[in-house]
């Protein structure tokens, strides 16, 4: 009978060969590119989810209203995602 469950190992008790095969691109290569891909990954935080996103809807295209910071109100959804040619920003001020 198989299972398909993995069985973690202790590190300890693996057994890692190197350089087995012949690489396609030089380890000296594939260190600095790892290297560079540490320094350059982003740390994004979730989005912030204003109080009536969502809540509040486009009374042209009935898509929910969303929450802009750099704005300080609220935007047509479908602006946001499309821009003009699915709707306008119909701009609240949040006060």
């Amino acid at each position: 009978m198989t299972s398909n469950k993995r069985k973690n190992i202790e590190p300890e008790k693996q057994i890692i060969v190197r350089d087995n095969y012949k690489a396609i691109i030089p380890r000296d290569m594939f260190d600095t590119v790892q290297q560079q891909m540490k320094i350059r990954t982003k740390y994004i935080t979730a989005p912030k989810k204003h109080l009536f996103t969502n809540i509040l809807f486009c009374k042209d295209c009935g898509t929910g209203m969303w929450y802009r910071s750099n704005r300080e109100g609220y935007i047509c959804g479908s602006y946001a995602r499309h821009g003009k040619k699915a709707c306008s920003n119909h701009l609240h001020k949040s006060y």
